[in-house]
């Protein structure tokens, strides 16, 4: 089968008669084999062989078949075809790698054999089509990883990842699937499994006795979706989209993590989170917070519907202010969290825009009133600005958490920070707190030391 028709034939160089040293092809195989790996696929690699003789076969003693950059079907499955001819060492892993735009002519779908060797198989391919094999078993297959697939056929890909054609499976991740209308899955060996943002998804079926991590984004907050999940053994839950107590038997777990929006237009509201509390018990709960990138006075502040949290030990806040002020949400926020122990705030700083007659900051109950944080121990606060919202609210955090051992504050790295500042906010602190501030000078993070 021909390699070489996404393109034309590499002549052969003229013979220079034997006399100068070949120094490449002297190079032990194990140096030649990393450089053939370097090479953008393995066609590639296989043209090495018109170098001479030696590297006819040395491509092929590689146990792996890679594509990277724009990708022609037909050349991944000349690719599979000649490896099997020259029946080199089983394939361990298959890597097809396009995520950046392709041309017109490499529109098309790659048939993906059953490789009953692969223990690993990544493919990331743009806007190309997948079609799966009928029959046989991925007997090795233990990690698989589908982003922007289109799948074509009436092969289901619950089928082919089910215990009977993959029974060593232990990772799946489909990202940005089309195509996926069902997903039935009977795993015996599933340890993780990440769907995000599949779009036409209507049925989401698991059973799988092994599970310990689920994610879960929905390609929109609104999409309907039957979902069934069996997952005894689930330790970690992201969960992004619509929720009912039904679609997962109920569990404690290690980690719960979803994301919700303090403001809201149209109509919504964060209406599936508060199931989602309600049915799980956790250790740690990851929120990924989000407010709008323009002035909120248009908006509908939601956070006043949240009125139930999980009673967790960890609380961990991933906060996208855009500019806003954030306190009166810390506020409400810790006030349903009381018990925490620990306190991880990271604030995501993305464009956003809050203008002078913003309404962000007029809630101003919560820098007055108390929280009674008296099991926090420690808490790690990333990305601040040192704007006077954030520094009020660090005051008060001080003042609510009485029992606090240790402070770290890590300044945004772009901001130039005062000494004074960084005094400022030591002085909220209790003798018994040790407080660690940590600014970015002359390009590295280094510890504030104050002047004694």
């Amino acid at each position: 089968m021909d390699l070489h028709s996404g393109g034309e034939r590499p002549t052969k160089r003229p013979s220079t008669g034997g006399s100068e040293e070949d120094r490449l092809t002297s190079l032990p195989d194990d140096l030649l084999l990393l450089i053939l790996r370097g090479l953008p696929s393995t066609a590639d690699a296989a043209q090495t062989s018109l170098l001479s003789r030696r590297w006819v076969r040395l491509w092929a003693s590689i146990p792996e078949i890679w594509f990277r950059g724009p990708v022609v079907p037909s050349r991944v499955h000349a690719a599979l075809a000649a490896y099997a001819a020259h029946a080199g060492p089983p394939i361990h892993e298959l890597s097809i790698v396009t995520d950046a735009p392709v041309d017109e002519e490499a529109v098309g779908v790659i048939e993906l054999p059953c490789l009953e060797t692969a223990t690993k198989i990544e493919m990331r391919l743009g806007c190309l089509g997948l079609s799966l094999p009928d029959s046989g078993v991925f007997a090795r297959l233990e990690t698989l990883l589908l982003k922007n697939v289109r799948f074509h056929g009436e092969r289901e890909l619950g089928d082919a990842v089910s215990s009977k054609r993959c029974p060593s499976l232990r990772r799946l991740t489909v990202r940005g699937a089309r195509g996926l209308r069902n997903l039935l899955i009977r795993s015996q060996s599933l340890v993780a499994l990440m769907l995000a943002h599949p779009q036409g998804l209507r049925r989401l079926m698991v059973v799988a006795p092994m599970l310990e991590s689920l994610y879960f984004s929905a390609h929109r907050e609104r999409d309907k979706l039957a979902v069934r999940i069996s997952a005894p053994r689930l330790e970690k839950l992201k969960w992004a989209g619509r929720f009912q107590r039904s679609f997962i038997q109920r569990a404690h777990l290690q980690e719960l993590d979803t994301n919700f929006t303090v403001y809201g237009q149209d109509g919504f509201r964060n209406p599936h989170h508060l199931r989602l509390f309600r049915h799980f018990q956790a250790v740690s709960l990851h929120l990924l917070v989000m407010q709008p990138d323009k002035n909120v006075n248009s908006y509908e502040y939601l956070m006043n519907g949240i009125t139930f949290l999980p009673h967790v030990k960890n609380l961990l806040l991933s906060f996208v202010p855009r500019a806003h002020a954030f306190g009166a949400t810390m506020f409400h926020l810790l006030r349903l969290c009381a018990g925490i122990r620990s306190l991880k705030l990271k604030l995501i700083h993305r464009e956003g825009e809050c203008p002078l007659d913003c309404t962000c900051d007029q809630q101003n109950g919560w820098k007055s009133e108390n929280i009674s944080l008296n099991l926090l121990e420690e808490a790690k606060i990333s990305g601040i600005k040192g704007v006077e919202h954030e520094v009020v609210f660090l005051k008060q955090l001080f003042g609510w958490a009485t029992a606090l051992q240790k402070m770290t504050i890590t300044f945004d790295p772009l901001l130039a920070v005062s000494d004074n500042l960084c005094e400022e906010i030591v002085s909220f602190s209790r003798s018994e707190t040790c407080v660690e501030i940590y600014i970015h000078r002359n390009g590295g993070r280094v510890l504030f030391a104050p002047v004694v």
